[in-house]
């Protein structure tokens, strides 16, 4: 009490020191507003909590900071106008503890609970957002439940389908390779009483019956690959030799699109299943004659990169459009073709699977320009032990 009562004494006889205590206060004020918004944070509380602290805070202080400065005024103008004057000015007075004592403060108490209301108002949205989280997590999962329910019955189905496709398949293959043996049997006996007419329609039926059975091994071979099933033989195996070889037994070389070879003087030995490349070749050099119309020569090229050999199909046919490269090699996908083109759309997509089977990638590039052709490749391991 002495201290309060010296120093209101003081401060009525200086107005200075009104000044001076104004500015003690505030700072005060200052200090301890950031020690609690420091404590606010280093306690790690949610942006909603901190901020709703921090608007009580503001609040208080705003209608404690406001009359403390009233109060200040308040003194130090009576003790100037009034106490320390003779003739005292009342307007004057008046005015200034109108301005200093009332507008002043108003004014800061006003914008101090306007920026705890905009806090208040930051709190709200933060719940706002933390709810809409909240409910929009509920719903991925949710929905990511349902999307794996759905997965689960599809991998289902998609048993079902490989696993009915596989025994149709199988069955079927029995029956048209008897047909084929009994055709082989009827074509082959030169003593047979048939008419011209008719060994032409044998021997068409006996073709067709053929590429039936092709097709069949081929749905066979694609449900092993889909279910794990397909097994490799690897080994050594001569490139250079078994391309002569494909192009001695194929029927699908002729004037029109001669087979060129590009391939280094020394003998290529790769490790792969002898069987599966020369399936992979065939259905390349197929597609290559398929879609080259026109005719022109395919060039088989290898190509030594590192310890691999980069194997190569390219034909001057109707090219692939840069949009349906990206589809080509799906199961029952055949592009923007005529539909006289034959095909069922397996071929690429087996010859891709047994090429990843062999630990490598089928690639194509094409420009899509007819004439400029398309050009498959992928790469096989050199075999070490044989150089």
């Amino acid at each position: 009490m002495p201290f309060l009562c010296a120093s209101m004494s003081q401060l009525c006889q200086n107005p200075q020191v009104a000044v001076h205590w104004i500015y003690i206060f505030a700072t005060i004020v200052k200090e301890v507003y950031h020690d609690l918004a420091m404590m606010n944070a280093r306690n790690q509380q949610s942006p909603i909590t901190r901020y709703r602290q921090i608007a009580r805070q503001l609040a208080i202080i705003g209608w404690v900071l406001p009359l403390a400065l009233s109060f200040i005024v308040i003194g130090v103008e009576v003790s100037e106008h009034l106490l320390h004057n003779e003739n005292p000015d009342y307007l004057d007075f008046g005015l200034e503890v109108v301005m200093f004592g009332l507008v002043g403060p108003v004014i800061i108490a006003g914008v101090l609970n306007w920026i705890a209301k905009n806090l208040e108002h930051l709190a709200q949205a933060y719940e706002h957002i933390e709810a809409f989280n909240v409910e929009l997590d509920k719903k991925i999962q949710d929905r990511t439940s349902e999307l794996e329910v759905a997965n689960e019955e599809l991998r289902h189905l998609d048993q079902l389908k490989s696993e009915f496709v596989s025994l149709v398949s199988h069955e079927l293959r029995t029956p048209l390779t008897n047909i084929r043996g009994g055709l082989e049997v009827i074509n082959g006996d030169q003593n047979a009483s048939c008419s011209p007419v008719t060994r032409d329609t044998l021997s068409i039926v006996q073709s067709e019956v053929t590429r039936l059975i092709r097709l069949v091994q081929r749905i066979l071979d694609v449900s092993a690959l889909e279910a794990g099933q397909l097994r490799l033989n690897c080994g050594p195996v001569a490139l250079g030799p078994l391309i002569r070889q494909i192009k001695r037994e194929s029927l699908l070389f002729d004037e029109n699109h001669p087979l060129e070879l590009e391939m280094p003087p020394e003998p290529v030995m790769v490790i792969a299943d002898e069987d599966r490349i020369t399936d992979v070749l065939t259905n390349l050099l197929s597609n290559a004659i398929k879609y080259s119309p026109k005719g022109g020569a395919i060039l088989v090229r290898l190509t030594n990169r590192d310890n691999c050999v980069q194997i190569s199909v390219k034909d001057h046919g109707i090219g692939i459009a840069f949009e349906e490269q990206q589809y080509l090699m799906r199961q029952f996908y055949r592009g923007n073709v005529g539909p006289d083109t034959p095909g069922y759309g397996l071929g690429l997509y087996f010859a891709r699977k047994l090429v990843e089977a062999h630990g490598s990638k089928l690639e194509v590039d094409s420009t899509g320009i007819p004439g400029e052709g398309s050009e498959f490749h992928f790469t096989l391991p050199i075999d070490q032990d044989m150089g």
